[in-house]
């Protein structure tokens, strides 16, 4: 190990007798492809990781390991993810060799009066205002995802409870994971939770001022409580009503918003969109359908193998910085696409939305990346061709013994979401509301029951 970085940036050596195009590193790496003969689980957290290999060497499929990742990883990396956030799901059966897909995101209160009162917050109030926290889809996108996947042999409650220990025991936390937590704390949880007023569950067990620091234990047991009861009860008495669901309306309710118990009631299903996908050098690439922005990247991948088919880039053979400037140049035209386009696709009002046919027709998408591509200059520049600057969540995967396998997002958006903490939760409230447009008009604007661009 002491040798590992000198010998990383050694010269491959040289065949004198052979000459091959095969290149066994094509990409610029200190880090090897992992590649495992029965199984393989890839989080953010370790602790999250061994609780998911648990689980498959005890029999478990790729869905039910990845239910009790996602608890873990709503435990360990709280200012990312979360029961307070939304769900998204992507699922290859091996033997059918099917991908299907759940959103489990959820929609903006009911109350017309929100519409109003957004247009009178600063886009610095709007962003972490309780009116931009949306129903959380998380507890029924994991009930949902183990119903429809699950392998039978474990329950809601067994998954979650390797999550509740934690969260009771107490875990050290990671130095990436305490740095972006006391940035958060002081960015967003003290704006509805001062410090001067108590602690919060999300503070650090020593000091209500700050979050905890790398390597120290930190105990929530208002989590660990949540996670068994929405194990024991299921997502809908044991989230969706009851005591969590009342002390989330109160969160929100007694700063303005209006959010209400019966907009949780409502939340009784996610849905199972069928997935879409593009073709990029023989390799079929799946996402999960609007109102997700994974769109985006496809049609990103569409601009390229059109400019790479046109003959106008080979990011084979061309330098670095290329590279990157086209790569970075179809994602803009992706995302200015997703900004103008992506709206909730059920939401009934919406006669303007463009279809998924229309936003990954390939000509269409050649046409603009012809027009818009430089070669040395950025001719993609207009706001909203730009990812958020500040993002904040988990994706991680799973393959199991049978390969079937899963990708996942849950997410509170913007790190800690609102930074709102119902009393006795220990979870931050999403502020995926935020994802809706101001603008008067815009097919993706705010309006109740409707769910917001991911």
């Amino acid at each position: 190990m002491g040798d590992w970085h000198a010998s990383s940036n050694l010269e491959e050596p040289q065949s004198t007798t052979t000459t091959t195009t095969h290149n066994p590193k094509p990409y610029i790496s200190r880090t090897s492809p992992q590649i495992y003969p029965h199984a393989a689980v890839a989080t953010s957290q370790p602790l999250a990781s061994s609780i998911g290999l648990h689980i498959l060497r005890s029999g478990g499929n790729a869905t039910d390991a990845s239910i009790a990742i996602v608890a873990a990883l709503a435990v360990t990396e709280p200012c990312s993810t979360g029961l307070g956030g939304d769900f998204f799901a992507l699922h290859y059966h091996n033997e059918t060799r099917d991908v299907t897909c759940v959103n489990g995101s959820g929609r903006s209160p009911a109350d017309i009066r929100a519409v109003e009162e957004i247009h009178r917050l600063s886009e610095e109030e709007w962003m972490f205002s309780p009116h931009s926290v949306t129903v959380p889809g998380a507890a029924r996108g994991w009930e949902d995802m183990l119903t429809k996947h699950g392998s039978g042999s474990f329950t809601l409650s067994q998954l979650v409870e390797p999550a509740a220990l934690l969260a009771e025991e107490g875990f050290p936390v990671s130095p990436v994971t305490a740095r972006n937590w006391n940035l958060g704390l002081k960015g967003q949880i003290h704006k509805h939770h001062p410090p001067q007023h108590g602690s919060t569950s999300l503070s650090s067990n020593h000091d209500p001022e700050r979050g905890p620091l790398a390597g120290e234990v930190f105990q929530n047991p208002d989590l660990a409580r949540v996670l068994r009861t929405l194990g024991k009860l299921g997502a809908t008495n044991g989230f969706y009503t009851g005591s969590t669901a009342e002390a989330l309306v109160e969160a929100v309710q007694s700063r303005g918003g209006r959010l209400s118990l019966d907009d949780l009631k409502a939340h009784v299903s996610s849905t199972f969109p069928d997935p879409i996908s593009v073709e990029y050098r023989g390799k079929r690439l799946w996402q999960v359908p609007p109102n997700g922005q994974g769109v985006a990247g496809l049609i990103a991948l569409v601009g390229l193998d059109v400019l790479e088919e046109e003959g106008l880039v080979d990011t084979t053979t061309c330098r670095e910085e290329q590279r990157f400037h086209v790569l970075m140049e179809m994602m803009r035209l992706g995302f200015e696409d997703a900004r103008n386009h992506v709206t909730d696709p059920d939401y009934e009002t919406n006669s303007s939305q463009k279809s998924i046919d229309w936003l990954l027709d390939r000509d269409r998408i050649g046409t603009r990346a012809k027009q818009l591509y430089h070669p040395t200059k950025s001719n993609i520049s207009t706001q909203s061709a730009h990812p958020d600057p500040t993002p904040g969540t988990v994706s991680f995967q799973v393959v199991d013994n049978d390969g079937n396998a899963t990708s996942v997002v849950n997410s509170n958006y913007m790190g800690f979401g609102t930074g709102i903490v119902p009393t006795g939760c220990g979870f931050t409230l999403q502020n995926r509301g935020y994802g809706f447009s101001r603008e008067e008009g815009h097919v993706n604007g705010y309006r109740p029951g409707k769910r917001p661009y991911h």
